[in-house]
């Protein structure tokens, strides 16, 4: 049936029972059903204003939440501290992140002003692809605000006079924090004008006039809503949108009766009690069907809507035209949640949940003590895809690797982006260790065997990284499941253990803890004076003092002695060792600066040292500053660094040798120990390993023996390192060796045991 037939018919069955009804009443009724009529209204109308402004606020809070977490922002802001530091790339990022939530902002007639991106170190600001400088800050009264709020916590500020306008502004924002966490770089904001604000809820009502203003909380709402009694005002009061404040309703109930749908109803009551006819009947009827078409245009506006927006809108075909109303309101209503929830929760590339749903979607499992396991994921080799193919072929990678996973996991669990390369499934079926991995290793894991079709030329393999951690057992907190699960995939990943699945193990953790509880001890062991040389001399056959080597110790407050074997690893892999090994170089100047010293200091350097190209620089300034011959210095490298074919490393080399430092091949026979780049690197000095005196018997001193001569055709130098005893000394002085050192002589000692040592 017609819909406007349909609502001839209704509305004629409504006039008569109506008019029956309205006939058997009495003024004073109709004034109390007036009366009711309109506190229903101004409460309906108060209720859908109240929850939407609660929900937009909330919008507002995540949408500059969600900016202040950006990695992309935030690496802008932490990298560039002054206006001068930007670039055309920076501000286009800021625009673009600017732009994305303005869209948003538009569907809020009541934000007249754009988002703001402010930057506390470089005083400047973006507003609206604007670039502001020496932005003042410090005078803006969302400063105070800010200042108790954590990281990535927004916050609303209570009323305040612009400091620019002079208009009373609310602002909404987010402080940005960098990798530190200690001090914000800026902050993310959002001003609304109060004057607009108040305009805008008013304006909401049609059916008569409302006033609407704010109120402070320390202020009485009896003696206000006594004042609006007075008046004829109805009033409500909404808490909590503001702090400090409440926004207070005032319907004015004359205007209300005054409205032309409720005087008009009014006035057809009054004549069908009067007339008590047909003639009262059909007016009542026509004033209704007029006072109703603009519903049943608006009706088929919002049906439309509906099917732009994608929505399918049979459901509404069975439905009365009021159910019709109530059911597109809803729709409408989801259909929008749906795009600002996409847009905040969910990844833009892959479509996948992001970190933010991933720890919505943990804490619920959480609360509802559901055993889970969380597996940390790292794509391998993705910056090399990138580099060679392209960031479009990169993106598809991971597009594809998303959808694999995800198909693999089926109902069992969920995949989110994490950051990059790198993705976080939670795995909801968890019963026990066993169990997941062999679902892993026979339903998951096969599915990579095979390369991916990229393009139609470009094919590549998948390959990852994993860690798992689950939940109650190895963690109660999102962040500790998700931190174990990473280290856990650090530690696979460091061993080159591709697709092995590896569950937290607090071995493994300790050891994982105690290695990064190093490296960070280790960034200040210079400014904290805990790092000192010691020297072990190297002998003649006389057993004479003629050289000796300089030796690192470190000793740490928390740690306290660590082994170099334990800590110049991660020294070279944080590049510490570059400072500290220029600290090594000035220090042994200094000390032969200090005692005049004859002898010849022998310095352990690292490949990363002499990979860089100013390694030589560091030489010679710490030469010159203590006025010392470059003679007075020797080198000694590893092998592993000779097979580096860097121009830097031999220019390095050449500098040393140009200027009379001798270099030192230490710890030769554990390597490679070819003879090879003996002849093709400048090496004055063959350091023996203590692996060839392990053992007493005569093979292995003959190979000392011709190792010897073999060096001695080179022009080269042998000092047999680990001599310990008086036999091995007097047997590789037999053989023809002049360059010992070892316990059996010395072991390494303080600088001034050394000097008392070498004292004629």
């Amino acid at each position: 049936m017609d819909l406007s037939k349909k609502i001839n018919y209704k509305l004629i069955t409504i006039s008569l029972l109506f008019m029956l009804m309205f006939v058997l009443s009495t003024n004073i009724l109709i004034g109390k059903i007036l009366d009711s009529v309109i506190t229903l209204t101004a409460d309906v109308h108060y209720n859908q204003v109240s929850h939407q402004l609660r929900k937009d606020f909330e919008i507002l809070k995540d949408s500059v939440e969600t900016i202040a977490t950006d990695k992309q922002v935030i690496g802008i802001l932490e990298g560039n501290k002054s206006v001068e530091q930007l670039d055309q790339a920076d501000k286009e990022v800021i625009s673009w992140s600017e732009n994305l939530y303005n869209d948003i902002l538009e569907a809020m007639p009541f934000i007249k002003s754009p988002i703001g991106i402010v930057s506390f170190p470089g005083h400047y600001a973006f507003s609206n692809g604007t670039l502001y400088e020496n932005y003042d800050f410090f005078n803006r009264e969302w400063v105070k605000e800010a200042k108790g709020h954590r990281e990535s916590q927004s916050f609303v500020t209570g009323i305040y006079s612009d400091f620019i306008t002079g208009k009373e502004t609310i602002s909404i924002g987010s402080l940005v924090y960098g990798t530190n966490k200690k001090e914000p770089l800026g902050v993310i904001i959002i001003d609304i004008y109060a004057d607009s604000f108040l305009d805008y809820v008013s304006n909401t009502f049609y059916s008569g006039r409302l006033e609407v203003e704010f109120l402070k909380e320390d202020e009485k709402s009896e003696s206000f809503m006594i004042q609006n009694i007075q008046k004829g005002y109805y009033t409500r009061e909404l808490n909590g949108l503001l702090p400090d404040y409440k926004l207070m309703f005032s319907f004015d109930k004359e205007s209300i009766k005054q409205n032309d749908l409720i005087a008009g109803s009014v006035e057809v009551i009054e004549l069908v009690i009067v007339s008590v006819g047909i003639f009262g009947a059909i007016c009542l009827i026509v004033a209704i069907y007029i006072a109703f078409e603009p519903a049943l245009k608006s009706i088929r506006k919002l049906k439309k809507i509906i099917v732009q927006l994608n929505q399918d809108n049979d459901f509404l075909n069975e439905k009365n035209e009021f159910v019709q109303l109530e059911l597109m309101a809803d729709v409408l209503g989801k259909t929008f949640d749906d795009k600002i929830e996409s847009l905040i929760y969910y990844d833009s590339l892959t479509g996948l949940p992001n970190r933010k749903k991933l720890h919505l979607l943990c804490e619920e499992l959480i609360e509802q003590n559901q055993p889970f396991a969380l597996i940390f994921v790292d794509m391998n080799k993705f910056k090399m895809v990138n580099d060679i193919f392209g960031h479009t072929i990169g993106d598809r990678l991971l597009i594809r690797f998303s959808h694999i996973t995800q198909r693999a996991l089926g109902k069992r669990g969920i995949v989110t982006r994490y950051s990059g390369d790198e993705f976080v499934i939670i795995y909801k079926n968890y019963t026990n260790d066993a169990e997941f991995e062999f679902y892993y290793r026979n339903k998951i894991v096969p599915l990579f065997h095979l390369p991916v079709e990229l393009m139609p030329d470009v094919k590549v393999f998948i390959e990852f990284s994993i860690g798992a951690a689950v939940f109650p057992r190895d963690g109660l907190e999102v962040s500790e499941l998700i931190q174990k699960s990473d280290l856990m995939m650090y530690k696979n990943k460091s061993a080159g253990l591709r697709d092995k699945l590896i569950f937290f193990n607090d071995d493994v953790y300790k050891d994982l803890v105690y290695i990064e509880n190093l490296k960070n001890e280790l960034r200040t062991a210079l400014l904290k004076d805990e790092l000192t040389i010691v020297y072990q001399p190297i002998i003649d056959q006389q057993q004479r003092i003629v050289k000796a080597e300089a030796l690192l110790r470190w000793k740490n407050k928390k740690l306290g002695n660590v082994s170099p074997q334990d800590f110049i690893s991660y020294a070279e892999e944080t590049r510490e060792i570059i400072p500290i090994g220029c600290w090594v170089i000035e220090e042994v100047c200094r000390f032969i600066r200090d005692h005049q010293s004859s002898i010849e200091i022998s310095i352990n350097v690292s490949p990363i040292q002499l990979l860089e190209v100013d390694f030589f620089n560091c030489v010679e300034a710490m030469v010159e500053k203590y006025q010392i011959p470059f003679e007075k210095l020797s080198f000694e490298l590893t092998e592993s660094v000779l097979l580096e074919k860097s121009e830097a490393l031999t220019q390095n080399l050449h500098n040393l040798r140009q200027k009379g430092c001798k270099i030192l091949l230490d710890d030769f026979g554990t390597g490679y120990s070819s003879f090879s780049y003996l002849k093709t690197y400048p090496i004055d000095f063959l350091k023996l390993d203590r692996v060839f005196l392990s053992n007493t018997d005569n093979s292995d001193f003959m190979i000392i023996s011709y190792i010897n001569k073999i060096a001695d055709l080179l022009n080269m130098g042998v000092i047999v390192e680990g001599v310990e005893t008086e036999f091995q000394f007097k047997t590789l002085t037999k053989i023809g060796c002049e360059l010992f050192q070892g316990y059996y002589f010395s072991r390494p000692l303080s600088e001034q045991n050394f000097i008392n040592l070498i004292k004629p």
